[in-house]
């Protein structure tokens, strides 16, 4: 497959996959800005158009945001360890944004919290650490591919110093 093309579609899944997970991190942080806590269904659509509206245009904005900021990187291990910790760092927000709407309980309301977040939390905790270290094992290989290039370009560099084609192989 052609390199730019590659480089398309693996942003563009990073981007919709990023897209996608947004909307409870970012849900929660419009509910502490506008302070609204929920919607009216009773209500007509002028009352909670914003509500409505926001989450998908800012889950959007998200998508082709990451999607543009991962195009611009030329390495594809580099380009999905930076994905990785994208998705690692929206699991981390989508817990955080479960205490959000929890708040200021009762016993019986704190005991149902805490089952939600068990239930919820500690898989989307697995996701977050295995999506940071794998990101960051990506990286690691990015940066010794990196060093094995240097390498490469230094002892053709230096066997068209010394006039010598054959000095980059094994004697």
């Amino acid at each position: 497959m052609n390199g730019n093309a590659n480089r398309w579609i693996s942003s563009l899944i990073f981007g919709l996959i990023v897209g996608y997970t947004s909307g409870t991190p970012l849900m929660a942080a419009l509910a502490l800005v506008l302070g609204i806590f929920g919607i009216s269904y009773d209500a007509g659509l002028d009352d909670n158009g914003l509500l409505v509206a926001a989450p998908v245009i800012l889950q959007l904005s998200a998508a082709v945001a990451v999607t543009f900021f991962l195009l611009r990187i030329s390495n594809g291990y580099r380009r999905a360890g930076w994905g990785c910790i994208i998705l690692g760092i929206l699991a981390l927000l989508s817990i955080a944004s479960i205490f959000v709407f929890t708040g200021d309980l009762d016993r019986d309301s704190a005991t149902a919290a805490f089952f939600v977040l068990l239930i919820f939390g500690l898989p989307l905790l697995a996701v977050a650490i295995a999506c940071l270290v794998g990101g960051w094992l990506l990286f690691r290989r990015a940066a010794r591919e990196d060093e094995g290039q240097a390498e490469q370009d230094s002892a053709a560099r230096s066997a068209a110093a010394n006039n010598r084609p054959d000095a980059g192989e094994m004697e």
